[in-house]
């Protein structure tokens, strides 16, 4: 069963997606519009942008689901992450091409606008999913959202994964189950138990 607090953490995502991807077109706006003093070709008020904008951010958002920006694995690998919010920023954008270039009339006072709005979308994303992720990782060392984890095997192999939980936080190890009589010598820091009976006891 999912932990609470990485259901919170994948419930927040949403609403500050959202947010950040509209933030980062509000953004683009106001840069092209009101700060680079250069006419726009086809003039409209701030409140007009936004209100067309908002509808559309909802696609946004399934363009993240349908890239796995929600699935139920809070601590995804950092690369990985970016590149599926690439994948899902670089679709929602051209999704907004396709309704310009549909539409009859100019959705966007500028086309500069949907550059910018990428761009800062995409900064955005990445920036509030770090932030995430780093309150997630300091929660995680008070044993807020880490999932108590047993390991079979003291090899090189076990040995690494309990270095990667060390570092990544997001499951924290409890014991080790191997009858070899060297097991709590490679596993030092952490109870060793010669079968899996013997650890649920204690």
């Amino acid at each position: 069963m999912q932990k609470r607090s990485e259901l919170f953490f994948n419930l927040i995502r949403l609403p500050l997606d959202f947010f950040a991807v509209l933030s980062g077109f509000v953004l683009a706006y106001i840069i092209r519009v009101q700060l680079e003093g250069r006419p726009v070709p086809y003039p409209s008020g701030g409140e007009v942008f936004v209100q067309f904008f908002l509808p559309v951010i909802p696609v946004w958002i399934l363009i993240f689901a349908i890239t796995g920006l929600y699935g139920q694995t809070g601590q995804k690998a950092r690369l990985a992450e970016i590149g599926k919010i690439f994948t899902a920023v670089s679709g929602g954008t051209m999704f907004l091409v396709l309704m310009d270039f549909l539409s009859s009339e100019p959705i966007f006072p500028a086309k500069a606008i949907i550059i910018y709005g990428y761009g800062l979308s995409f900064l955005f994303v990445v920036l509030e999913r770090t932030v995430l992720r780093t309150i997630q990782r300091w929660l995680y060392r008070f044993g807020i959202g880490s999932r108590r984890t047993v390991i079979a095997g003291s090899g090189s192999i076990a040995q690494q994964l309990a270095a990667d939980m060390a570092v990544n936080g997001g499951h924290r190890l409890v014991a080790v189950v191997d009858a070899h009589p060297e097991g709590q010598k490679r596993m030092k820091f952490v109870p060793v138990y010669h079968s899996i009976a013997a650890a649920v006891a204690k």
